[in-house]
């Protein structure tokens, strides 16, 4: 039985990169904190955003430590899952049975591939030939059964762009930038990139010149726990899509498939 899941709210200073490691996703909202936007700005809030929670810790390494109020017999899963985070999978058979299957189609070997210490990844830089921590999703033109992009009948949802021999990647992306100026209300600009991406070398045929792609970075994977806690009935009475308290904010819950239901 089919269900719709609710898990957060995106408010007009929200922005999301979402990048999937594998599968087919499956709707669920996400989520923002239930504070005021007042105590989001006071001076300590910036201190410990996270109350309890905060680590203290401001090196490289902050994004990848336990919750500092997580109780101790709790610490063993979480070691647990940061090993399997942090496991580059190998072909089978293998000497460990539980961290071999890689394959025969990926986009990394492991997840902190993409999501380094934790954090966000980064477009290739101009003239880079591989992608370290970024992907291409695609689609073609309608909607799949979930209400979502509809996958490409042979290149699914997301392009594979590393394999394992004799099997062939399932393309080669290139991407270059051309420069694009922004300008700021208090009339300051900017220069920023815009990427365009071209694909070729496709192992399993040409796909249908109506391709759809999106160029994805990975996400950073901080504070996600935080949000999941906050609960739909909040969600959905913080949203205010018509600005009905007059704040300047119209927040609306954002549905996306839950592969869990």
């Amino acid at each position: 039985m089919k269900r719709l899941r609710l898990s957060a709210l995106l408010a007009s200073s929200v922005c999301v990169l979402w990048c999937s490691c594998a599968g087919n996703p499956s709707p669920k909202a996400e989520a923002s904190p239930e504070r005021s936007l007042s105590d989001a700005l006071s001076p300590l809030s910036f201190e410990r955003l996270g109350g309890t929670t905060t680590v203290d810790v401001t090196n490289q390494h902050a994004f990848g430590k336990s919750l500092a109020n997580l109780p101790i017999p709790r610490l063993r899963d979480f070691a647990y899952g940061n090993r399997l985070f942090n496991t580059g999978w190998v072909t089978a058979p293998a000497s460990v049975e539980h961290f071999d299957g890689l394959g025969p189609l990926f986009n990394r070997s492991s997840c902190v591939g993409c999501h380094v210490r934790d954090g966000r990844g980064r477009a290739p830089l101009e003239g880079e030939e591989r992608l370290v921590s970024a992907l291409v999703r695609v689609s073609v033109e309608g909607k799949g059964p979930d209400g979502g992009p509809k996958a490409h009948p042979v290149y699914g949802r997301q392009l594979q762009d590393k394999a394992i021999a004799p099997e062939a990647p399932e393309a080669q992306v290139h991407v270059r930038y051309t420069p694009h100026w922004v300008r700021y209300p208090d009339g300051e600009e900017r220069e920023l990139r815009r990427p365009h991406l071209s694909l070729d070398h496709y192992g399993y045929g040409e796909p249908t010149p109506s391709l759809l792609t999106s160029f994805r970075v990975a996400s950073a994977l901080h504070g996600l726990g935080l949000l999941e806690a906050v609960s739909e009935e909040s969600i959905l009475m913080l949203a205010d899509p018509d600005d009905i308290d007059e704040d300047g904010i119209s927040g609306r819950a954002n549905w996306v498939w839950d592969a869990q239901v």
